[in-house]
């Protein structure tokens, strides 16, 4: 067998990840769903409690600071065995509104 390859596959690793990840209306009402998404899908984390409260209240203030009448945010969450990502998205999505409320999928280009 080639070492280079060999070489290659010895610098691979393999890790298991939980990738968890919903959406909500950004509006303030929404905070303790947030809350409530947030210390779920860190319940097995390998962060502190203390580290599990900063990362809700950073994902709130995300969410505040992307509030308006339409809208959402994403919040999606990617953990490893010894960390945890965190993803916070604004969107322009109106999350329970009509499809004839809300913005066509597509919308043509004017000029084309």
């Amino acid at each position: 067998m080639d070492k280079s390859v060999d070489v290659i596959s010895d610098n691979i690793e393999v890790v298991p990840v939980v990738v968890l990840s919903q959406t909500f209306p950004a509006r303030p009402s929404s905070i303790p769903d947030v809350r409530d998404f947030v210390r779920r899908c860190l319940a097995q984390s390998p962060l502190s409690e203390e580290d599990n409260r900063s990362v809700g209240e950073t994902v709130a203030h995300a969410l505040l600071e992307a509030a308006g009448p339409t809208g959402a945010i994403n919040v999606s969450f990617r953990i490893f065995p010894d960390h945890v990502e965190v993803d916070v998205l604004k969107s322009g999505a109106q999350i329970g509104a009509p499809r004839s409320a809300r913005q066509p999928a597509s919308t043509p280009c004017p000029r084309c």
